[in-house]
């Protein structure tokens, strides 16, 4: 099991949670089993200290969870494919960790929806990393409005999970 700094944004503020890359990934829990969320590196760096985690070097990618809802409440026409997909694997991994009843709804919506399995094939391949795109080409999606409403049910689900289930790390 490996642990990774992650940093995201959210109500404006940047944070950090402690992701846990193993057979199925997640993130820290605290014993109540809410997601721990630290304010600084130094206070992730103490929390691994304190509980003989090593937490390994990696560079820092944002994951923008306000630019996620600033296109739920409608205020951005198009879709960020890169903003996307990472917020909707992360909201995978948080409801990952937790047993809480509060990842039912997220996690039925990503287990059940037939639409989504085409949304998150657009979403990673709008991202048009450069291992899978030939030089010179691009994908930009093309989204059905079943398809937006999906994403936009899914998204609104997973921060719903998130912001029930986070918690300040001591």
């Amino acid at each position: 099991m490996a642990y990774f700094p992650l940093l995201y944004r959210w109500h404006g503020e940047q944070r950090f949670l402690l992701w846990r890359s193993e057979d199925t990934d997640s993130v820290v829990v605290n014993a109540k089993g809410y997601v721990c969320s630290f304010s600084s590196f130094c206070e992730l760096n103490r929390f691994t200290d304190a509980n003989k985690l090593q937490a390994e070097q990696n560079e820092l990618i944002l994951h923008d969870l306000d630019a996620i809802e600033t296109w739920l409440r409608g205020k951005q026409s198009t879709v960020d494919c890169v903003e996307t997909l990472k917020a909707w694997n992360l909201l995978c991994d948080i409801a990952n960790s937790m047993e809480s009843p509060l990842k039912e709804p997220f996690k039925k919506l990503d287990s059940e929806m037939r639409d989504l399995y085409d949304v998150y094939d657009k979403l990673f391949w709008g991202n048009n990393f450069p291992a899978m795109t030939p030089p010179g080409e691009r994908f930009v999606p093309t989204w059905s409005a079943e398809e937006l409403e999906a994403l936009a049910a899914l998204l609104s689900a997973g921060l719903a999970m998130l912001s029930s289930s986070m918690q300040n790390a001591p």
